[in-house]
This record gives C-alpha cells, structure tokens and sequence, in this order.
C-alpha cells in the first residue's frame, strides 16, 4: 500500500515537473516571439541606411555603422527634441500603469466579494493589450461588443462568450496572415473581412457548444463529450460550409477585381474558421470548462413555444402570405438606384482620398495613379522618349564603351546603341515559373565586365511582363554595384490592369533616383504616338543641365505645344476612357489565348501583363525569322511585328497588337487558322 501511494506520489511529481517545464517552454517561445521584433529593429538600426530601406533584409548587417543615427540626428533641428519627447511619454505611461497597478493590487487585496479574481485578472489583461488597439476601426469594435452583448444574453455561461471570441482570433488572424500570397488586398476588402467572419462563422462555435451540452450528459467523461460533439459538428456544418465558400468564390467571376478580393479571402475566413471550430475551441472549452460551469446565469431568449404551434399548424397560409408580399418588394428593388463610384464612399480622410483631393484643388486633376517629383527633377523632350534615351546615351558614354540590354527588346532601344559605337551587352531573359524574368546571374557577371549603361523596358516590351518591384530592386542593386546607370523606358506604365500594378523606377529609393533617368509618355496609354512628349525623371543636376543644353542645341525642347496640350488633356480627363481601353484589350487577350489553344495550338501565346502587346511563340511551325513573317503577310494576309526585329531570342516568335476592335481581331485569327491548316494538308 506504502509502495503504491509513493509511486503515484513520484508519478505525480514527474507529471508536474513535465507540466512545469511545458509552461516555461512556452512562455520562453512567447517572450523570445515578442522580443525578436524590438531586437531586430535594434540590431538593424545600426547597419547601413540603404540596407536599412532595402526588402531584401537579413537578420544582422552586413557591416555596422551609426549612419542611420547620423541621419536622425542631422535630418532636422527638432531630432532632438523629437526623442526627447518620446522618453518623456514612454516613462510617463510606465509610471502610469505602475501607479494603477499598484492601487488595484492593494484594493483587490483588501476586498472580498464573488468574481474578485477573474475580474483581477481582466483588468491585468487589459493593461496588457497594446495602445494600437485603439487604432482598430470602430465598426469591428462595435460589431464585437454587440456579438459578445447577444452571446452573454442568449448563452448559460458567462465563459462562453469569451470563448468563442478567442477561438475566432485564431482563424482571422491566420486569414489576414494568409493574404500575403495574394500580394494585395483591396481596402474594402480589409474593412469587411473582420465582420463578414465574425458573424458567418460564429454559427459553428454555437453548434459545437450545444452538441457539447447534450452529450455530456449522455457520456461518462467531457473528454469522450468532447469527441462526440466534435464529430456531429462536423456533419452539421460541412453542407453550410461549403456551400458559404462556394457562394463565395463565386465572387471571383465578377469583372470587378474587388469580388475575387472579397470572394478569395472570405472563403479562405469560413474555412479556417471551420478548420479552428473543431481544432481549438474544442480545446478551450475543456480547458475552461470548469470555469464555465461555475459562472453560469439565466438567458433571457424567449422559448417561442406557442409561435413554433402557430407556424406548424398553418404552413400553407404562411407560404402564401410571404409570397404574396414578396411582389412588392421585389418590384421597389428593381426601382432601387444602384451607384458604381467608390470615390464617395471611402473614408475621406484616407492618405489616397486626401491626394487625390488635393490633386484636384490645386492642380486641377483627379486620377488613382500619381507620382509626387519634385519640380527641378523634371526634364522634357518634345521628339519622344527615344530621342531622349539617344541625347541621354550619347551624354553618358563615349565610342567604344559598353551598354548592357535585357534581350529580347524593343528593337529601337539596342539598335541606337550599335548605331552609335557603343559595344551592346545582351544578357537574356530566361523563362521561369510561366513567364519572363531576368537572368540576374548573367546581369551580375557581365555587369562586372565594365558596363556604363543598362536600358530597361518597362513594362516590357515585347513580352508585356510588368516587373515586380523585388524583380526591379534586383536590377537596381546590381547597377549600384558596379556604378551603372540606367536609363529606363517606362512610355507604357499606363496601360496596365488593376491586377498587375506597375511599379515605377524612380519610387525605388533615392540612390536609384540619381543613378537613373525614368522616361514617361501618354503616347502609349492614350494613343498619341504622332504628338510625342516624353517626360523626364532626372535627378542628377549636372546630367540634367547636360541634357536640357542637347535639346536647346537641337531646338527640340519646348516647342510641341499640341503635345502639351495633348498629355494635360490625357492625364486630366482620359482616366475613364483609359480604364475601359485596359479593359477591353484585357479581354481581346483572354480572346486571343483561349482562340489559340482551342484552334490553333501550333501557336502559343506568352501570358501578357500589360501593355496591349502580346508575345506569340510560333516554334511549332517550319519557319523562322523573316520566312514566318513572309508566311503570315502572303499566306495569312496578316501583318505582324517580326520576332527577330526585337534580337536572336526572337527568331520563332511574332509580336501582336490587340488593341483593335473584336472584329478585326477575330479576322485575323481565322485567316491565320486557315493558313496554317493549310500547312498541314501540303
């Protein structure tokens, strides 16, 4: 007997000890978790300032400096004052909290009434929630107050509401983690989330909660309860889970880039909130379910007895009363105007509302896409965006030196390389996980080979590939490098789809502003390639009084007036016109692909981004270079731009411009059908 109880006895104390050491393992994760981001922060503050800026970030530097502190210091005369300031309010609000802490304690300490401790305990938890919580949007505030209010009312236990609250943290935060693989969320898409989970997935925890109650008093133990509830949950809330996701994903067919916004994360939200359902509020619930048994009270939810005999015994006449009042409702709604513009429906104080506004007031326009420059970088070059890549060239290098170009390319932008003696540099791009990218091995070496010049298309012209901005930090750390400087065509960053945001050179930083020239034209976006105009991003002042004397030489810099009168109209009143362009060429490109692999398989088509230029791979016919372009102008009766006219990569492909009526482009389609069947039956 002595043998027996001091065995459990060391049982118990094993089970403790690996209890203990449990706890203390979590709580280590937990602080090292909370403490990794300020330790970080820390240690990276005294690395260099462009590495500090960069998004290719490693834990430590890769050299120590006190650059950044430099620069705090220097950046203005208030720097001071500024941390100052901020000691000042950082141990204001510890003393504070210090100061309450220690008045609660003692009061708690002295009084005694039921509930002492867990109120004790909310009061400790509130002081611990960060003051960014203050930062959370009202409506998400209120839609939790409300939800707990009903829960508190409508449930036995004082617990449960709590609960359930925690339980679904757990899947909201992991949907709002999770839209990181989808590069981008809308506004409203964040906005509506929160509350769109919170009630559609609330159902779940209230139906394991009462098959939780019912099978406890059917089994022995909660544990076995538990399992029961769990498994009958389950087949309650499979059918209405999936068919909430279904219904949600059916968002994603709309036009609008807003429903695949909603519909996608919204379908991700029901199912990781049916996934944390069966996975962790069941384990809340048998963790505080001791808790949720004493602190239980009266609902006041009425029992609706005599309703639900009401309902029972007179079906037929319900079903058609409500059929009957249906018609008038359905009659007002179709009188209901529906509006289609977001703009006076946002917050008005957001940062791009307060731009856009501002753009408005003081230079009399309006558009969702703008750059802020400031007014001396800016240079003009009424020829076009080549005549000045070509003055630009001709500045920054001599006879003889070398100039890298991503190939394939617009042909424009290497043939004024070789045509004025510079040795061309081609480094390919290279096919990777179904599209276009840069060879950034090959940049690097050949970068270091003596290059004074990288030209970059972008977006790209022939492929249409929108660079992403790590694709385009990447170009720009190796120029940096190796102290090249670049010269980059942006003529059409205007027509791109929402779904693939250009992002413009000179937003990469400071250091890539003044070792760069950003060309920019609405001769593309806006079809006014006759007029010219090209705007100039230049920072560098000694380059751009450099280039601004070419073009006074020359006589070409300020005498286009329709150009500027053309690229004012452009950017103050086309922004609609351009948003349906975009849109109906992006559907001449689904067109085009969807023709092609239904009925002419022999040509595939490079999945084209932006630009309203499509990239056509035509290695599977028996002809190359200049003999396919020959075959579709006599054969086919088509006119393309000829692959090889853009570099050797070229040789197999042809370039197509969709941006042309349905019509036309189907013309052209069947005539190239029927050539190239005609191939197969020679």
């Amino acid at each position: 007997m002595a043998s027996g109880l001091y065995s459990q006895h060391v049982n118990n104390k094993k089970m403790l000890y690996l209890r203990n050491t449990i706890i203390i393992l979590v709580l280590v994760t937990l602080a090292v978790c909370c403490l990794f981001p300020l330790f970080y922060m820390i240690v990276n503050s005294f690395g260099p300032a462009v590495e500090a800026a960069s998004s290719n970030r490693s834990v430590f530097p890769t050299s120590w400096s006190l650059d950044s502190y430099k620069a705090f210091f220097s950046f203005s005369e208030y720097s001071v004052k500024w941390l100052t300031n901020t000691f000042v309010v950082s141990a204001c609000q510890v003393l504070g909290n210090v100061v309450f802490a220690s008045l609660a304690g003692y009061a708690f300490a002295k009084l005694k009434f039921k509930g002492k401790n867990f109120l004790f305990n909310l009061i400790l938890i509130g002081m611990m929630i960060p003051y960014q919580v203050t930062q959370v949007p009202l409506y998400i505030l209120i839609a939790v107050g409300a939800s707990l209010l009903v829960l508190f009312l409508s449930l036995e236990s004082t617990i449960t509401p709590l609960l359930f609250m925690l339980g679904l943290l757990f899947p909201i935060a992991y949907n709002f983690g999770t839209n990181i693989f989808l590069g981008q969320i809308s506004y409203i898409t964040e906005a509506l989330a929160t509350v769109l989970q919170l009630g559609v997935t609330m159902d779940f925890s209230i139906f394991l909660l009462h098959r939780y109650q019912e099978e406890k008093e059917l089994r022995s133990n909660n544990e076995e309860a538990m399992v029961s509830a769990i498994c009958k949950t389950m087949t309650s809330i499979s059918a209405s889970s999936l068919t909430t996701i279904a219904g949600f994903l059916a968002l994603c067919a709309m036009r609008l880039t807003l429903g695949r916004d909603i519909g996608i994360v919204m379908a991700k939200g029901v199912a990781l909130g049916v996934i944390c359902t069966v996975v962790v509020l069941p384990a809340l619930i048998l963790s505080f379910d001791r808790l949720v048994e004493k602190y239980k009270h009266r609902t006041i939810i009425p029992k609706l007895t005599k309703l639900s005999y009401f309902v029972s015994s007179h079906a037929a006449p319900i079903v058609a009363i409500f059929i009957l009042v249906l018609v008038p409702f359905i009659v007002a709604q179709s009188k209901t105007e529906v509006y289609y513009t977001l703009f006076d429906s946002l917050p008005q104080d957001l940062t791009g509302i307060v731009g856009t506004n501002k753009l408005g007031e003081d230079f009399g326009m309006t558009t969702s896409h703008f750059i802020l420059v400031q007014y001396e970088h800016l240079a003009f070059a009424p020829p076009g965006v080549i005549y000045a890549l070509n003055v630009m060239l001709r500045i920054l290098t001599k006879p003889g030196d070398r100039v890298m170009v991503p190939m394939p390319n617009y042909d424009p932008l290497f043939d004024m390389v070789t045509r004025d003696g510079r040795k061309l540099v081609e480094t390919p791009l290279v096919w990777k996980d179904g599209r276009y990218t840069f060879d950034f091995a090959d940049m690097e070496a050949k970068a270091a080979s003596g290059v004074k010049v990288l030209v970059l298309s972008s977006p790209h012209n022939p492929t249409g590939r929108v660079w992403t901005r790590q694709e385009l930090e990447g170009v720009a750390e190796i120029c940096l490098r190796h102290n090249i400087f670049m010269l980059v065509d942006e003529i059409h960053c205007d027509f791109v789809p929402p779904e693939h945001p250009h992002t413009t050179f000179g937003l990469l930083g400071e250091e890539v502003l003044r070792h760069s020239m950003v060309c920019y034209s609405s001769n593309k976006g806006f079809n006014l390639g006759g007029l010219g105009m090209a705007t100039l991003v230049l920072a560098d002042d000694d380059l751009r009084c450099k280039f601004n004397e070419e073009m006074s030489i020359a006589q070409t810099r300020l005498d286009n007036i329709f150009g500027m009168a053309a690229l004012i109209a452009a950017y103050n009143d086309g922004e609609e016109w351009l948003d349906q362009a975009i849109a109906y060429v992006s559907d001449n490109k689904a067109y085009l692909d969807q023709f092609l692999r239904e009925r002419i398989p022999q040509i595939r088509m490079i999945p084209s981004e932006g630009t309203y230029l499509v990239w056509l791979d035509c290695s599977q016919l028996p002809y190359r270079g200049m003999a396919l372009e020959h075959f579709m102008i006599n054969e086919a009766k088509v006119a393309f731009c000829a692959g090889y006219e853009f570099g050797k990569q070229g040789e197999a492909f042809l370039r197509m411009n969709v941006a042309c009526p349905r019509c036309t482009l189907t013309k052209a389609l069947e005539q190239m059908e029927k050539a190239i069947n005609g191939l197969s039956l020679q």
